[in-house]
């Protein structure tokens, strides 16, 4: 009886672990890339490729950063430009880096990590993409920021 009981236990183990891992979402793109340790220019564009999906699938676009105490801002404009579409897109947001006292929204003794989701977007079968990625901030050069990054679902 006990022999039973534990060849069931362990089936619904396996079947309830190949269910979770089933059901994560593949991650096709998740990439930072270093900005200019001297200052973030607006002419510093970040590219990333996204590889082709074998269907059409809707996405989802983040986008991240990662920077120190030096930058002096409590957000950040982001840009990102689709470019291998039928035609280019480009998506505008602002990331909240830290609250109206002025702490960061995420602690971090070296560097701080912001993620925020930006857009979706249907990828046609077969065809990669390109994303560009850059800030609109008033200030031409931004300091303290390290890296930018895109994640796509």
């Amino acid at each position: 009886m006990r022999s039973q009981r534990f060849l069931i236990s362990s089936v619904l183990s396996l079947a309830l672990t190949a269910v979770l891992l089933g059901c994560r979402p593949s991650t096709p793109l998740c990439e930072y890339h270093p900005v200019d340790p001297r200052g973030w220019s607006t002419l510093d564009t970040l590219r990333f490729q996204l590889p082709p999906d074998s269907v059409s699938t809707r996405r989802t676009i983040s986008l991240g950063v990662r920077f120190t105490e030096r930058v002096e801002y409590r957000g950040l404009w982001l840009v990102v430009e689709q470019r291998g579409l039928a035609a280019a897109h480009r998506d505008t947001m602002f990331l909240p880096l830290a609250g109206e006292d002025g702490r960061w929204l995420v602690p971090g003794a070296v560097y701080h990590e912001v993620r925020g989701e930006c857009t979706t977007l249907q990828t046609p079968a077969g065809q990669p993409l390109e994303l560009l990625l850059y800030h609109i901030m008033p200030e031409q050069n931004i300091l303290g920021f390290i890296e930018a990054g895109v994640m796509v679902r």
